[in-house]
């Protein structure tokens, strides 16, 4: 496992870490706008 890319991306990007209400709510919003693209109709 090599962290040390991992470490210096996020330095170059400037997120350190970001705050996890921020990262669950863009997965939601990612995982949302997949779901709909995907399946439209399908569950409901």
């Amino acid at each position: 496992m090599i962290i040390s890319p991992v470490k210096d991306k996020e330095k170059v990007v400037g997120i350190p870490n970001p705050p996890p209400n921020s990262v669950i709510r863009i997965l939601s919003i990612f995982i949302i706008g997949n779901v709909s693209s995907k399946g439209t109709g399908s569950s409901s």
